[in-house]
């Protein structure tokens, strides 16, 4: 505090020392001098809708919904497109029992930033209160996804650089994966088979990867080392096969032989819901997304160093052999 202190003495204009000062005090539960700091850093840099954002959130935490509600509105004239203004004007109608403009403002929210997450779990409450379970069920799920995917993100970052732990690089592609980062997760599948080991797991789920981002042929030539194996994660890449390919009948097929195995993994039944949906079977998705709700996580609980056959999920032994043989 004393050096952002110090910072504004020297330059009285630096809206960033005033933010930063903010920001100390919030953290120290000083909310009415967060919320002076912010309004001075608003008041330096007008065109920041960051700094607005957290001054309108500190004033509905001290309760002064009229004020914060003003700072939102004429924000949201300045950027319009501010996914975290658009959230905070839908807590402040749900707190006024504007139902309707509460959606409306959450639901904006949503299609500027998909993955904010406390949008998805306001938006769920204002359609429990209008008695939309089904729905509120779907907007729920949707946040405790992405609740899940930064606590894995969290726990796998770090580990990055130092671990030549294969499982690290090969969870993390997973949460890619899940949240449809197909990119992302492709580099991360490569990263887990380069640093070797047994496991086909990186391999099937690279296959997946490809196959949802549209490559049919790189998925075909990574599914191709598989064999004629049959795996509850196999099963799953040939049904995102046949979901690119437009079949939506061998997906079904697929699906059900993923999923009636006994490999309940969150993210894995995530993505067959995801499948589900995309061949219109919305019923199964929403039963898939529930049994996933009860599911353990892998990411966000493992523990560098500590693998072995079960935690990795390796598949049997002779296609292990078999990968080595292919290395």
């Amino acid at each position: 505090m004393a050096s952002f202190q110090a910072a504004a003495r020297l330059d009285p204009h630096d809206a960033e020392a005033a933010y930063w000062q903010g920001v100390v005090h919030e953290s120290l539960d000083d909310l009415e001098a967060a919320r002076d700091a912010y309004r001075e850093a608003y008041r330096l840099d007008p065109g920041s809708d960051k700094k607005a954002t957290m001054l309108v959130e500190v004033q509905r935490r001290l309760g002064q919904y009229d004020d914060a509600a003003q700072v939102t509105d004429v924000a949201l004239t300045r950027f319009p497109d501010s996914a975290d203004l658009h959230y905070a004007r839908g807590q402040l109608r749900l707190r006024a029992m504007d139902y309707a403009e509460a959606e409306a403002s959450l639901r904006r929210a949503i299609e500027l930033d998909p993955s904010h997450r406390e949008a998805h779990e306001t938006l769920a409450t204002v359609l429990l209160r209008t008695d939309r379970a089904g729905e509120a069920r779907r907007e729920q799920a949707v946040a405790s996804r992405l609740m899940d995917y930064e606590a894995g993100k969290r726990n796998m970052e770090p580990h990055l650089a130092s671990s030549r732990d294969p499982a690290v690089p090969m969870l993390l592609a997973e949460l890619e994966l899940t949240e449809r980062h197909y990119d992302d997760a492709i580099r991360w599948f490569s990263r887990a088979i380069a640093l070797g080991g047994a496991s086909a797991r990186p391999v099937v789920g690279r296959a997946e990867a490809l196959y949802s981002s549209g490559d049919v042929e790189g998925g075909d030539a990574d599914l191709a080392r598989l064999g004629d194996l049959s795996h509850p994660r196999i099963e799953l890449a040939r049904a995102a096969r046949a979901v690119a390919t437009g079949d939506a009948d061998a997906a079904r097929t697929y699906l059900a032989t993923a999923v009636r195995g006994t490999l309940d993994e969150r993210e894995f039944l995530r993505r067959a819901a995801d499948l589900y949906d995309r061949i219109g079977d919305g019923a199964r998705a929403d039963a898939l997304l529930q049994r996933a709700a009860e599911a353990p996580r892998t990411s966000s609980g493992y523990v560098v160093g500590t693998a072995d056959p079960s935690e990795l999920d390796r598949l049997p032994e002779r296609l292990g052999a078999q990968m080595a043989a292919h290395r």
